[in-house]
């Protein structure tokens, strides 16, 4: 009998010692090996704000991944984008802070005329000497012509703006032009044609008519106050300041 109750606690030691065994290994809990399968965890599993930029593989994240409207800029690196990166046409002026772009910023040849505001250029943004008479428009620039004229008819010598002339009669000349004069100052003074003496003769000028904005009327008149027509040689010049 007593050989029996030795096995007997031999057999209650072993089963003791195996349960403390498997105790102290799982911590007092039993727990079983659990496997996750794949793509199985959705944002309902995982708790707020407990991932971190550790746990998301980098370059993963794109823009379907972000919320419209979402991303500000302190959450772009200063000096990070580049033109690349901003979609054409897509930055207005409300965009750019003012005073912050220089002449480094625009590409040269790029900016025309519809991208300055009207009335906006001054003669300090124009360099010196820059500007020659093919910048100007006709309407702004001096129109004048140097007429032949005596008792037989007028020769148009040279001039600008000017396309004939004509005489009406006795110390009586027209001028047209190519582009109204109605509104404008106009002069004329009796010369030679070349590098003779003129006589000692005046000239007046009129608009020819009313209802004709591109012709002229020239007089010429003697130290008499006479009118009369200026000698073979010499002639008239005529000036229109616009």
């Amino acid at each position: 009998m007593s050989g029996f109750k030795g096995f007997l606690g031999k057999v209650g030691l072993v089963v003791a010692t195996s349960v403390a065994t498997a105790t102290l290994a799982t911590g007092g809990v039993a727990v079983a090996a659990t496997v996750i399968p794949n793509n199985s965890v959705n944002s309902a599993k995982i708790i707020n704000n407990t991932v971190k930029s550790a746990d998301i593989k980098n370059n993963s994240v794109h823009s379907i991944d972000i919320t419209d409207n979402n991303v500000t800029g302190t959450d772009i690196q200063d000096g990070s984008l580049g033109a690349a990166d901003v979609a054409d046409g897509s930055l207005g002026s409300g965009d750019v802070a003012d005073g912050s772009l220089t002449t480094f910023d625009v590409q040269d040849g790029t900016v025309a005329s519809e991208d300055i505001a009207d009335a906006t250029v001054t003669s300090a943004d124009i360099q010196n000497g820059s500007i020659t008479s093919s910048d100007l428009a006709n309407s702004a620039m001096t129109r004048w012509a140097k007429i032949s004229a005596d008792a037989t008819g007028t020769s148009l010598l040279r001039g600008r703006g000017a396309i004939t002339s004509t005489r009406v009669g006795a110390g009586a000349y027209t001028v047209t032009f190519v582009q109204p004069v109605d509104g404008c100052g106009w002069s004329a003074t009796v010369n030679d044609d070349a590098a003779g003496n003129a006589g000692p003769m005046f000239a007046t000028v009129e608009q020819n008519s009313a209802g004709n904005d591109l012709v002229l009327r020239v007089r010429t008149w003697d130290a008499a106050g006479n009118q009369v027509d200026t000698p073979d040689g010499d002639g008239f010049t005529l000036t229109v300041t616009c």
